[in-house]
């Protein structure tokens, strides 16, 4: 009985030591299992019992099972890149195509950066001097500081240390002059000289409320009654100013004003005239040609205001000066809104800032009769605005408006008027 067993006694004996031969480098567990399977036949001859028979062939299965299962742990023993070269190879290429993005990306930014440079930093030195007739100078004042005469002694003030200096009447003595000689004229015997003085002086705005203010007690009745008339038109405007930014324009005062980054001077500016250092040379500017200076990089970007236009402003009587300072480039937008009665037409004729062609026109087929119309200086051409109007300013002036009629209803009466509201982004 121990030479027909011995094959499966063996068999039995090699299971166990499977694992144990691989680990070792040996022959495999399938090798075994072969060898058992051959060597067995010759020590069993004789066919096994039934029962004998189903334990060997359960054993072999067993032994088959382990070496598969020995088989597979050694491919999971293996690098990467042995059992997969394909997903290797894809790995790869994803990493070189994401290192490929990465740099043309850094390439884009840098282009980017070189195409749009950071401009230099404004020069602190650079002021912005408006003169008297409109034009505005860019430069370096030639002196370091400015002495200022005042009641406590004289202040000398850096340049440097200055955000705006605005001359006053006295350093202006021909505006002075001009606006004593037009009140004078509010009293003139003739009416054609009051009704050009009130005018005038209704369209240099509330600047000269001081100046008026001190005339408005005069004994005589025509003055005082206009005086007090355009008093009144002046508060109408700083009330509607007070809704926008910006305010109504500071008004006119005797003494030279200055103001530091710190505190503001009142007094007299000693200097009579300025050297400028401009990028197209030198230039010798008079105190009494200067209207303000003001440090560059403190000067608004934009400028909003409320102006009334009434109806008696008849663009065949002259046109109402805005005060609003245009430089060529400003980008502008108008609204307005209100209404003047068109008593040619009967007392319920009404018109808006459109205006209507049933009340004419003022130039065939483009401006209506009653429309509100605008231009840029004296030399400008008038044009439409209407309800609603954006335009950029293609020369440097002031904005002019006024009520758009025909020509044979230029001396009739339109009581009303447009609020108009201006809006200016500096270029």
């Amino acid at each position: 009985m121990k030479t027909k067993h011995s094959g499966i006694i063996r068999l039995a004996i090699g299971l166990p030591l499977a694992a144990a031969v691989f680990a070792a480098g040996l022959p495999t567990t399938t090798a075994v299992a072969q060898e058992a399977t051959k060597e067995a036949p010759k020590e069993a001859p004789t066919p096994a019992p039934p029962g004998i028979r189903l334990r060997t062939t359960a054993v072999r299965a067993a032994a088959a099972q382990a070496a598969a299962e020995a088989q597979a742990a050694a491919q999971d023993a293996k690098p990467d890149d042995a059992k997969k070269p394909e997903a290797a190879d894809k790995d790869k290429e994803k990493s070189d195509k994401e290192k490929a993005d990465k740099e043309t990306a850094d390439k884009a930014k840098e282009a980017e950066a070189a195409e749009v440079p950071k401009g230099p930093p404004a020069d602190p030195e650079v002021l912005r001097i408006h003169l008297m007739d409109g034009s505005l100078i860019s430069g370096k004042l030639a002196t370091k500081e400015i002495v200022v005469e005042t009641q406590f002694g004289n202040l000398h003030v850096p340049v440097l240390s200055i955000n705006s200096f605005t001359p006053g009447l006295r350093s202006h003595p021909k505006v002075e002059q001009n606006i004593s000689e037009l009140i004078e004229k509010l009293g003139s015997p003739v009416f054609g000289e009051r009704e050009g003085a009130q005018k005038a002086l209704s369209q240099m705005g509330p600047v000269v409320r001081l100046q008026l203010e001190r005339a408005a007690n005069d004994a005589d009745t025509e003055r005082k009654s206009r005086i007090k008339t355009l008093i009144d038109e002046f508060d109408q405007i700083e009330e509607d100013a007070e809704e926008v930014e910006g305010g109504a324009p500071r008004g006119l005062i005797d003494r030279d004003t200055v103001e530091t980054t710190d505190f503001t001077v009142v007094g007299k500016i000693a200097q009579e005239s300025f050297d400028i250092v401009s990028r197209y040379g030198g230039l010798s500017v008079k105190l009494s040609d200067i209207k303000r200076v003001e440090r560059e990089n403190t000067a608004k970007e934009a400028l909003k205001k409320v102006v009334t236009v009434e109806g008696a402003n008849i663009i065949h009587r002259g046109m109402k000066d805005s005060g609003i300072r245009l430089e060529k480039g400003d980008k502008v937008t108008v609204t307005a809104d209100g209404s003047i009665q068109m008593t040619p037409w009967g007392n319920q004729a009404v018109s808006s800032p459109e205006g209507m062609s049933n009340y004419g026109w003022y130039v065939q087929g483009k401006i209506p009769g009653g429309a509100l119309v605008g231009k840029v200086g004296s030399s400008g051409s008038v044009f439409k605005i209407g309800s609603k109007y954006s335009f950029t300013a293609d020369r440097s002036g002031t904005l002019q408006l006024a009520v758009a009629m025909q020509n044979d209803f230029a001396n009739q009466q339109f009581p009303g008027e447009y609020k108009v509201r201006v809006n200016v982004k500096k270029k």
